[in-house]
């Protein structure tokens, strides 16, 4: 039986997990096992890695523990995990929780010193942005296809649709899939529009338009049946996410769904195992004024900015996350 020592000691020490993850990363273990579908020994593996035999079963053996490896009967070892998760892309999302490890570190400093330099600023106004939406865009994959079932089951028939904030395209290239005689625009930061253009997949390029824009200044048209805000209200201070709904409001046209994708959190019940404590606690680390807005607080912005039929839909995922959506009269 755990002991509360022990409990408290498991937190303490949980870190050193990810740090395994990160090293199979950097000395080449992930990469070694990517293409590779029979397994192999330890000891190829060490050669191939060039790393000491010792070292290398120290670490085969961890990660088999967090099941990133897979041990075989007769001792070799294989990982379909690495391989069902892809290559260069998968690995610098990975890293990129690396960079925030760093951050996390520093949590007490940072909560009662806001020095002025913020982690997603920074991120989405260089390069930095490219490992950042890729991990995003990893972590989005097993639940966007949900969440855009979702919507469409709401809204029905959808011509036009604005993707605000719509950072790794994948919402965009859902729906447009979905709808495949819809047009789409997405509306981004320059950094993320730039992303876009280097991936853009070309069968939907010419049904969507890349905006570069801010979503707090600027409306991206008008009369859009459709107006998607998804995974973006949380880097913003409350003053910010009512100026994007606001817009957001104004860029549909009269009976069209405005919908907001975020993870859950609910105010009624702040015990509850679905929230998403931690994520909120993220956004006060890396932005200015950021933290994860609670489901009834964009239930009430839009409903005071006009909107009806205002409804929370749950989206069963690894990070629990609901659709909230307001019809335009």
């Amino acid at each position: 039986m755990e002991t509360e020592q022990g409990k408290i000691e498991a937190i303490a020490t949980a870190y050193r997990q990810s740090c395994v993850l990160f090293a199979a990363i950097e000395l080449g273990i992930w990469g070694y096992f990517e293409d590779r579908a029979d397994p192999v020994s330890v000891q190829d593996l060490a050669t191939a890695i060039n790393l000491d035999k010792r070292a290398a079963h120290i670490l085969v053996n961890c990660l088999c523990e967090m099941r990133i490896l897979e041990i075989e009967p007769d001792g070799r070892i294989g990982s379909p995990l690495i391989r069902s998760l892809g290559g260069q892309d998968a690995q610098s999302g990975i890293l990129n929780y690396l960079d925030e490890l760093k951050e996390w570190m520093r949590l007490s400093e940072k909560i009662v010193n806001k020095d002025g330099e913020y982690r997603e600023n920074r991120t989405f106004a260089t390069e930095e942005i490219e490992p950042y939406l890729d991990m995003v865009k990893l972590s989005n994959a097993k639940h966007a296809p949900l969440y855009i079932e979702v919507v469409a089951d709401k809204v029905g028939a959808v011509h036009s649709a604005l993707d605000i904030g719509g950072g790794h395209g994948l919402y965009s290239e859902l729906l447009l899939g979905k709808y495949p005689e819809a047009y789409a625009t997405l509306m981004d930061l320059p950094a993320a529009i730039a992303y876009l253009n280097k991936r853009l997949r070309t069968n939907i390029a010419e049904r969507l338009t890349l905006v570069e824009g801010d979503a707090r200044e600027k409306v991206a048209g008008h009369n859009y049946d459709l107006v998607m805000i998804n995974d973006m209200l949380h880097s913003y201070s409350y003053t910010e996410k009512e100026k994007i709904i606001v817009n957001a409001v104004e860029s549909l046209r009269p009976g069209g769904w405005l919908v907001c994708g975020k993870y859950y959190l609910d105010d009624e019940d702040i015990r509850s195992p679905l929230n998403n404590h931690f994520f909120s606690l993220k956004m006060l680390l890396n932005t200015e004024g950021g933290y994860l807005e609670s489901n009834q607080e964009v239930e009430a912005l839009m409903r005071r900015h006009g909107l009806s039929r205002v409804e929370t839909v749950f989206i069963p995922h690894e990070i629990p996350s609901v659709a909230q959506f307001g019809f335009k009269e």
